[in-house]
């Protein structure tokens, strides 16, 4: 089965819980089409941005990919000075555990740098 799961929050509305230990390394979520993420046009993410609304779109190989239906998109993403982060999102779109992440917690991961 799935190793993660979706539910209510403590850090901000929905986010994505461990089901399981996820060692170091283990893949917590892929932002792609296949895990429910939508490519979106580059026009669509700066009038997203000029509204605010961008902050689950991320650029991979040159795609936009909007993560706010998918699972991938309720990670919850702490700002670059917060140090508990227990994953990292990969080039490849792949959000791996960068540290032991304990059954029912929450993966959190930096907030991305905005795409270009």
């Amino acid at each position: 089965g799935r190793s993660v799961c979706v539910r209510p929050s403590g850090i901000h509305g929905l986010g994505l819980f461990a089901r399981r230990d996820l060692p170091r390394g283990d893949t917590v979520a892929w932002f792609s089409e296949e895990s429910g993420c939508v490519e979106r046009s580059e026009e669509f993410v700066r009038r997203a941005r000029r509204e605010g609304r961008a902050t689950h779109i991320v650029r991979i190989g040159g795609r936009y990919l909007d993560a706010s239906v998918a699972a991938a998109g309720k990670i919850n993403r702490r700002h670059w000075e917060r140090r508990d982060d227990n994953c990292t999102m990969l080039a490849s779109g792949r959000v791996a555990a960068t540290r032991d992440v304990s059954a029912g917690t929450e993966p959190k991961t930096l907030r991305p740098r905005p795409a270009p």
